[in-house]
Parts: structure tokens; sequence; C-alpha cells
């Protein structure tokens, strides 16, 4: 018996110390090696390139042919075909390939389908067949800024027209990695974050296609058609560099802050936002200046939504390029709330924040549980909104302004007035 107790003891110790092991270990890292500085690349593939594209990063392949990319094109890194550089940019693809291969999967009952909307935790996926992303897929790192996300894709992967990888609390295109054992196709318009392998099938990304990321493949040729592809966690961009493009929610309202550098050449900035990712509508601009780096906007009218915010950086001549896009999860507090109180001259203000959008009745009911007046207003839900309401008959008493909401539900708050 004791034999055995001592046993058990043993057992439990044994799970505990791997359990706190386990769970102290550092997340986990794919090595790209020299292969982390192409933004194209193919060990066995040509490297072309239709329309106006755009380029940070090095362009390469070891075994092909590379055209496409004069002008109108920009490419802001070198091209290599076939040298030193590019023999050890296939070795080093090959061993992330093996990396991605050996990581242990935690998630293998996802839907060969992705998107929708849905938002997805730091983890390893895994899809026995082809697979594709529909819409918006949201990625949250829940504050870590290393938390990595691995997509092992059974066979070929596309996205549909349109779709987009958005990253939220502090998730990095840096620790996102898709591998296909097929092909990679990305539709016109798609905005995707990550590095993108395919182990033995092309890559392409079609016209308005934005990549945060890399192209890379292992035995296939790599295209692009009208796109801008750029280094994850970079924002480099032309006629100037940013140093850092950032947001936060107040409670109330979303503030960006960016830094510029080199701004002799630029004429202003234009602030954008989206709430799909994809489709931008311009909110405001500011005027470059020369000796200023920081810069600051704020905006005032937010619902509760994913908001996507972007730069565009028009230079003096009139061309421009855009920033990287910055998400913000807006989850705005709801309240109710008046002043003046007390109230003098017989006019109150109710203001309404993170509530929803329809028709709500204002009360003024006295101490004895009198209805002495009922308003009509209509909230469009945008943000906060403050509703001025006229006292009909004020007087030295203690009253209560009912709110009923379009769905019944009711909020009471105490008022003096005099």
């Amino acid at each position: 018996m004791k034999r055995f107790l001592l046993t058990n003891r043993i057992i439990i110790l044994f799970v505990v110390v791997h359990i706190f092991i386990a769970a102290t270990e550092p997340p986990v890292q794919v090595d790209l090696g020299i292969a982390a500085d192409f933004t194209l690349f193919s060990s066995a593939g040509a490297i072309t390139n239709t329309g106006t594209t755009t380029i940070f990063g090095d362009i390469g392949t070891h075994a092909g042919d590379i055209s496409g990319f004069e002008n109108p094109c920009t490419v802001y890194g070198d091209m290599m075909d076939t040298d030193p550089t590019t023999l050890q940019c296939s070795i080093d693809l090959a061993n992330a390939c093996t990396q991605i291969n050996d990581i242990p999967v935690t998630n293998s009952t996802h839907s060969v389908i992705f998107g929708g909307g849905e938002t997805l935790l730091p983890g390893v996926y895994s899809t026995a067949a082809a697979a594709s992303i529909d819409g918006n897929l949201i990625l949250d790192a829940q504050g870590d800024a290393h938390a990595v996300f691995i997509f092992k894709i059974g066979g070929a992967f596309t996205t549909t027209a349109g779709a987009s990888v958005t990253l939220i609390n502090n998730a990095s295109a840096s620790n996102i990695f898709f591998k296909a054992a097929g092909a990679i196709a990305m539709a016109t318009n798609t905005v995707m974050r990550g590095t993108m392998i395919s182990n033995d099938g092309a890559v392409s990304m079609g016209a308005g296609g934005i990549l945060e990321g890399r192209m890379l493949s292992n035995a296939g040729a790599v295209s692009t058609y009208q796109v801008m592809t750029y280094q994850p966690g970079s924002v480099v961009v032309l006629p100037i560099k940013l140093s850092s493009f950032s947001g936060s929610f107040n409670g109330e309202s979303v503030n960006l802050t960016w830094v510029a550098e080199s701004t002799s050449a630029l004429d202003k900035f234009e602030i954008e936002r989206s709430d799909d990712g994809r489709n931008f509508s311009y909110l405001s601009g500011i005027t470059a200046t020369e000796d200023k780096q920081t810069y600051t906007w704020t905006d005032r009218h937010v619902s509760p939504a994913l908001h996507h915010y972007r730069l565009k950086m028009i230079d003096q001549d009139g061309s421009f390029s855009y920033s990287s896009i910055v998400s913000i999860d807006v989850q705005q507090k709801q309240s109710i709330s008046i002043w003046p109180n007390p109230v003098t001259g017989g006019l109150v203000n109710l203001k309404m924040t993170g509530q929803q959008a329809g028709k709500y009745f204002i009360s003024i009911i006295n101490s004895k549980g009198e209805v002495l007046q009922t308003t009509r207003v209509h909230h469009n839900g945008q943000g906060a909104e403050t509703v001025p309401v006229k006292l009909s008959n004020p007087a030295n008493a203690l009253c209560y302004v009912q709110v009923t909401a379009p769905d019944g539900n009711a909020t009471n708050l105490k008022i003096i007035t005099r």
C-alpha cells in the first residue's frame, strides 16, 4: 500500500510539473532564415508580374526567370536569380516547411472555410483537404505580441474576392503562417496578412490585393497582378516612411497617432476608415509640415464594431501611397446620463452612449408616480448622442426621467428641478 501511494504521488507530481513547464514554455516560432528577407520567392519557379505593382522586399528564384517588374512597377529591394543567396534561401525555406510540419496541431476540427467574420485565437489549425477564406477572418492575439497562428492546409488554399485577414490585440503578421500542400491563389482585392507558403505549387495574388507578408514556393511559380506587398510588421511607404502608426479607443472615441519621417515632398495625409477591411471611406485630411513628425487625429463618431483605419499619403506631385491598416475593436460602454442636475431653466440634456438605434420614449415622472410628459426621440446608435429635453412644467421638485428603449427596457434617472 505504501508503495502504491508513493507511486501515485510521483505520478501526480510529474503531471503537475509537466503542466507547469508546458504553460511556461515560450511560444512556438518558425525560423525562415534568410527567406524572411524575401517578399516573393520560389525555389524552382518563375516570378512574374502584370500591371502596376509595388513590392517592398527582395524578389528571388533559384531556378526560373523574373519578369514584369520594370516601370511603372516599383520594387524596394533586390532581385536575385540563381546565386548563393537564393540557394541558401531554398534551403532555409525547406527547413521552415519541416518545422511547420513538426509543430503539433491544436485544432483539427475547423471547417475548410475560414472567415465569415469569425475570430480565432492563437494556435495551429489543420485541414485535411483544400481550404479557403471567405469574407473577413479576425485573428486575436489576446494582448500577446508573440502569439503564433499557423494554418496547415492539406490541399490548395484560396481566398474569395475581397476576402481579408484582420489582426487585433497585438496580433502580428510576422507570426502568421499559411502553409498549403497545393497552390495558393488569392483573388482580387484580397487583404492578406502572414507568410504564404506553397509546398509544391504556385502562389498568386489578383488585382487590387494587399499583402502584409510573403509569397513563397518550394516548387512553383509566384505571380502578382497590380498588387502591393510589404514585409510583415513594416510600415514603409513612399513618399515618406512611417516610424509608427497606432490607434486606441478611450471609451468614446478612437485616437490615431503616427510618426512620419522625410516629409519634405509630402502634401497631406488623408485618414480613411472601413468597417469590412476592404472598402475605405474618407474621414478627414491633415496638411503635412516639414518640421512636424508626430500627428494625431480623433474619430469621435464610432459605433461598437471593429473599425479599420489607414492613411493615404499624398505627395506634392499628386502621387500617393497607403500605410498599413490599424484595426480597433470598439467595445463602447453603454450608459445613459443626464445633465445638468439639478435642472435649471426647464432644460435637461440626456446623453446616450453605446445604445441601440431606434425610437426611445422619454417620460418625466413626479414623486407620486404620475407621468407629467412623454417625448419620443430617435437615436441613431452611433457613438454618444446628446438629446435635449424641454420640461413643460418645471417646478421645484424631485422627479424621475424614464428612458424606454426600443426593446422595452426602461432606465430611471433621478433629477431635481428648480
